[in-house]
C-alpha cells in the first residue's frame, strides 16, 4: 500500500514535455493528420507536447527549431519546486546536453538523469525527439 501510494504520488507530481524533430512519425502513428504534418513541415514548426492529467497529448506550443528547447525549459520551469529532473532523447545528444546544462544551472542540487528514450517510443516519435520530465516536491 505504501509503495502504491508513493508511485501514484510521484506520477501525479510528474510533468512531461517533449518535442519531435519531424512530424512524419506522429502522422504515421495517427496522432496528427497528413495535412497538419505537411503544413508543419513546410512552415518548419516543431510542436512542444505535454501530457494532461488524463495522459492525453496536448500541443502546448509550436516553436521554430531554434526556440523549441527554450520553450521546453519555460514550460518545465513553471511547475514549482522540483525534486527530480529527467532528460530523455533519441539521437539528440546536443539538445540533451543543452537542457542538462540549463536545468542544472536553474536547479542546483536537484538530481538530473539523462537517458535514451528507448526503441518503442523512438519508433513512434522518430529520431531527434527529446523529452524533459520534472517531478515537483510534495
Amino acid at each position: 500500500d505504501e509503495l502504491e501510494a508513493f508511485i501514484n504520488g510521484a506520477i501525479a507530481r510528474t510533468e512531461t514535455c517533449f518535442s519531435v524533430n519531424t512530424l512524419e512519425y506522429l502522422q504515421k502513428g495517427g496522432r496528427i493528420g497528413a495535412v497538419g504534418a505537411l503544413l508543419g513541415s513546410l512552415l518548419g514548426i516543431r510542436p512542444v507536447i505535454t501530457l494532461d492529467k488524463e495522459g492525453k497529448l496536448v500541443v502546448a506550443a509550436n516553436a521554430d527549431p531554434q526556440q523549441v528547447l527554450n520553450t521546453m525549459l519555460e514550460i518545465s520551469s513553471s511547475h514549482g519546486e522540483l525534486e527530480r529532473i529527467c532528460i530523455a532523447h533519441e539521437g539528440a545528444e546536443k539538445d540533451a546536453e543543452y537542457l542538462y546544462g540549463e536545468m542544472t544551472k536553474r536547479y542546483p542540487g536537484v538530481p538530473v538523469l539523462m537517458t535514451g528514450i528507448g526503441a518503442v517510443l523512438a519508433t513512434h516519435l522518430g529520431p531527434g525527439c527529446i523529452g524533459l520530465f520534472v517531478r515537483t516536491k510534495e
